[in-house]
């Protein structure tokens, strides 16, 4: 039961976003690497017939994804544990009854690092 209650903790919304933005910004270098094999062969690599360009840019795209998941995997190899802070305010008028708002604060400590 202690198990649920510590999943329940962590982070993994935001460290899913941080794998998915890993890859996405390390695959984005395809696109330059793709458009510079136009310059450099254009007689193999052009846009009339894209079939070598796609496949380049692809092949690119996974292996500069894959690079970068890696590293954010280095430094994040987990979620971090999150902590919800409940606060309640209490405003009181001079002719209204009380009024009670609950505040939630999530916060995200991270780890200790060892390398």
């Amino acid at each position: 039961m202690k198990l649920f209650i510590v999943a329940g903790n962590l982070d993994v919304e935001g460290w899913l976003l941080g794998l998915w933005s890993a890859a996405i910004s390390g695959g984005a270098g395809a696109v330059s690497s793709g458009f510079g094999s136009v310059l450099l062969d254009p007689s193999d690599f052009n846009l009339q017939n894209p079939d070598k360009l796609v496949k380049v840019m692809l092949v690119t795209f996974g292996f500069s994804a894959f690079v970068s998941l890696m590293k954010y995997l280095a430094m994040h190899p987990a979620p971090e544990m999150k902590t919800v802070t409940t606060t309640q305010v209490t405003t009181q008028g001079s002719a209204a009854p009380k009024v009670v708002k609950t505040v939630e604060e999530t916060t995200v400590h991270e780890q200790e690092k060892t390398v």
